[in-house]
């Protein structure tokens, strides 16, 4: 789905489901949009991102990796996914390296980011 379909989506189809965790619905298109907006700010926000900032995404298998892919895309900025099974090492490197100003971790690889120190 494009960034402006999720749009059209959340408000044509609100209340069907839009992400789901296998078989059990996770948020409706609705939901999404909504929730795709709430981030989106408070990535410009409170965390002064401006367009075309680098924001990295280093989650397992997840409907947030969606939430926060599509957040930064609303938000203008450039999504820089990184392999959840790569070392720290090569978090610290590909995060230091893409300019990355913040990272969006699941919580099983949080640690790998906080020894980056970013």
């Amino acid at each position: 789905m494009s960034p402006l379909g999720w749009r059209n989506a959340g408000r044509s189809h609100a209340g069907r489901p839009g992400i789901a965790r296998g078989d059990v619905p996770h948020l409706s298109f609705g939901a999404w949009a909504a929730r795709v907006r709430r981030i989106a700010g408070g990535l410009r926000g409170k965390l002064g991102c401006r367009p075309g900032d680098r924001v990295a995404i280093a989650m397992t298998n997840c409907p947030e990796f969606l939430e926060a892919e599509f957040a930064i895309w609303h938000a203008g900025l450039v999504a820089v996914p990184i392999n959840a099974k790569l070392h720290r090492s090569e978090f610290a490197y590909i995060i230091g390296h893409s300019g990355a100003r913040i990272a969006f971790a699941s919580p099983d690889l949080a640690e790998n980011h906080r020894a980056t120190g970013r």
